[in-house]
């Protein structure tokens, strides 16, 4: 019996301490991350979380990790004191003349949400790309939208957006400066070129976040304008009223707010080479495995680059030489806040001598008192128990599926315009299909709706919604979703003609 017991608690105890080092970590969407004066800025796309998380950074060159934990700084969203730089790439094409009073509230609206410390480029796109000077005042970004001619013959859109890209890179840029582009456009681009020119821009360039007011825009070039919305973490929004306008400004503004920013001090010894991959893991206070973990395959290296503006009648200037190691290892304010490098390897071993203390101590006190337990459990049951017949049990039987415990669900209820209510649990690991298909739990009645429409989803403690794909697509609040969207109670799902509130 004795040996039984001891072989009972070992084998509990080995199933136990992995498990508890377990999370479902997610992968959240890196929008910036580059080295600049010898340090690792890095904005990543998080969830909304109560407490700001732990931030640790992996290099990696290919899937070789060739590095240890780098030595971090600080993990907090955008604050005033974050350098953040917008250029307004305003369509000045004729298709846009009309919506050029909706254009001027947005802008008012955008700029009064902005955070951080602000700089505004105003950009015109038409048969040629044209810059003004940088804004640093609402009133003067205004007067020079309303003085828009809106007189281009064509647009060459595209093309236009490449060269903003690479005004940008070429700018002088403050210490972990976030750039972000948002263009106003009806999308159509006269010259035949599409979103792939930008992509291959950015490809070469410093990351820069690209978000899509849409005006008088087809369903097929909202669709182009939301792709390269989506593949540099920026967002894409139908603008048509005031109402619409408020709307944008805020979803742009938070979308950028909330940026989780951390930065972390690039080894020295590994400067001269740019083809690194970087992996940075967040953690919850306490916590050994990674909450989330935000990637990139393409580390930018960021130097001094002298400022230059696109203009399609200059001479065409000498490439500038790439920045050399020195000139990016320029000693700069921000290091102050690292260890000196005569101390960087010995607080890297220490903080990598705490982190490993911390974890053996995690493992160790719940496993202890486990065992503790255990023991005292198997002492009361051999002293109490002798002589007594004992009725084993199995397993409870697996529940049945679509019917999760109290507190292992959301309950969700959907209130359509008929008045009619249904009222479901969404199961926490599981999710809500709705569609044409009477086996939805959301069945709609309109012919429009695919059979399997969208599905509603829990990640996080938060309500999501995601499109399966469908032709007619699905519509929160009056926008139609490209990405799972989190949702908030009061939110109006519109799928064909069928509209219902989402509430919970």
């Amino acid at each position: 019996m004795r040996k039984r017991s001891i072989v009972c608690i070992l084998l509990f105890s080995l199933v136990y301490c992995p498990l508890l080092s377990a999370s479902a970590e997610e992968y959240a969407a890196m929008a910036a991350a580059f080295v600049q004066n010898g340090v690792i800025y890095t904005y990543a796309q998080l969830p909304e979380s109560e407490t700001q998380p732990e931030a640790r950074a992996f290099l990696y060159k290919g899937e070789e990790e060739i590095s240890d934990t780098l030595t971090p700084y600080k993990t907090e969203t955008i604050t005033d004191d974050t350098p953040v730089s917008y250029m307004v790439l305003l369509d000045v094409s004729g298709s846009v003349k009309a919506y050029r009073e909706q254009i001027s509230l947005f802008a008012d609206c955008f700029w009064s949400r902005a955070n951080g410390d602000l700089r505004f480029y105003l950009g015109e796109i038409g048969d040629a790309l044209t810059i003004s000077d940088v804004f640093t005042d609402k009133d003067r970004l205004l007067e020079a939208i309303n003085a828009a001619a809106f007189d281009a013959p064509y647009t060459n859109l595209y093309a236009s957006v490449s060269e903003a890209v690479a005004f940008y890179d070429a700018q002088p840029r403050a210490d972990g400066q976030v750039n972000i582009i948002v263009m106003i456009t009806d999308g159509k681009d006269t010259s035949g070129k599409n979103a792939k020119v930008v992509m291959e821009t950015l490809e070469t360039s410093a990351p820069v976040m690209i978000c899509a007011v849409a005006v008088g825009a087809d369903a097929s070039d909202e669709d182009a304008l939301a792709e390269l919305a989506d593949a540099t973490c920026g967002i894409q929004g139908i603008l048509t009223d005031k109402a619409s306008a408020e709307r944008l400004a805020d979803e742009i503004t938070q979308r950028v707010n909330m940026l989780t920013f951390a930065k972390f001090k690039f080894p020295s010894e590994l400067l001269g080479q740019e083809d690194y991959s970087l992996e940075v893991r967040y953690f919850d206070a306490g916590i050994l495995s990674p909450k989330y973990i935000a990637r990139t395959d393409a580390l930018a290296f960021i130097g001094n680059a002298a400022s230059a503006a696109p203009s399609s009648e200059r001479e065409p200037e000498e490439e500038a030489p790439p920045a050399t190691p020195e000139q990016i290892a320029t000693p700069s304010a921000v290091e102050e806040d690292f260890p000196k490098d005569d101390d960087a390897d010995s607080a890297g071993s220490a903080s990598k001598g705490a982190f490993d203390l911390k974890t053996a101590l995690l493992i160790a006190i719940p496993t202890l008192a486990l065992l503790l337990a255990l023991l005292l459990a198997l002492f009361i049951a051999r002293r109490f128990g002798k002589n007594k017949t004992r009725k084993r049990r199995g397993p409870e039987k697996n529940r049945a599926a679509g019917r999760p415990p109290a507190g292992e669900g959301v309950p969700i209820a959907a209130e359509f315009a008929t008045g009619d209510i249904l009222r479901l649990i969404l199961p926490d690991g599981g999710e809500i299909l709705i569609g044409r298909d009477r086996d939805c739990g959301i069945a709609l009645s309109d012919d429009s709706a695919e059979p399997k429409n969208s599905r509603l989803f829990l990640s996080g403690g938060a309500v999501f919604i995601e499109d399966l794909n469908s032709t007619n697509g699905t519509y929160v609040d009056g926008m139609r979703i490209h990405a799972p969207s989190k949702l908030r109670s009061n939110c109006e799902i519109r799928i064909g003609a069928e509209c219902f509130v989402i509430k919970f």
